[in-house]
């Protein structure tokens, strides 16, 4: 049964991994945020949402295995995630909130997914990253010109020519 546990897992330091159940179609706002021992977290393939704040400052959390229909992730729900540095996005995510990747300063490298057609501000912004791929067929109805944004190095963005991104490339990485 989905419960919204409002954090009721939040600051459990001594959690290492989590096993979800399978059944599972959402992880509530704040539900394991600053589980500073949290690792690694594998989202069932039943999970569609991650609410807000949902992992945020975990700062032992390496990678994110995401098993299948998730379409949203929210505000900040992996926001300062320092070490995190494994993301692989299944083709299903059509929208990453606000903040959600902020301050991952580990994550070097990530390819979008092409069902992505919302990145809200600062979405992936200060982070490590240093190399974005993005499929020929995203077309974002939604994003900021700070969704992307790095303060102190430059990113390399991998686009197709003629695609959406191709021709809209400077109001999107402004």
């Amino acid at each position: 049964k989905d419960v919204d546990l409002n954090g009721v897992f939040g600051s459990a330091e001594k959690i290492k991994t989590i096993s979800l159940p399978k059944n599972l179609s959402k992880i509530g706002s704040m539900d394991f945020c600053l589980c500073s021992s949290l690792e690694t977290i594998s989202i069932p393939a039943n999970v569609t949402e991650i609410g807000s704040y949902a992992f945020q400052d975990n700062k032992s959390l390496k990678s994110i295995i995401f098993e299948g229909n998730i379409t949203t992730i929210g505000a900040h729900s992996f926001d300062g995630c320092e070490l995190l540095t494994d993301i692989v996005f299944p083709d299903t995510i059509s929208q990453i909130e606000e903040y959600a990747f902020y301050n991952c300063i580990s994550l070097k490298k990530i390819s979008l997914p092409s069902s992505l057609t919302i990145v809200e501000e600062f979405s992936f912004g200060n982070t490590g990253i240093e190399e974005i791929t993005i499929p020929k067929d995203v077309v974002l109805e939604k994003y900021d010109s700070t969704s992307f944004v790095q303060p102190d190095h430059n990113i390399n963005v991998y686009v197709y020519s003629g695609s959406w991104i191709d021709q809209n490339f400077d109001t999107v990485f402004s």
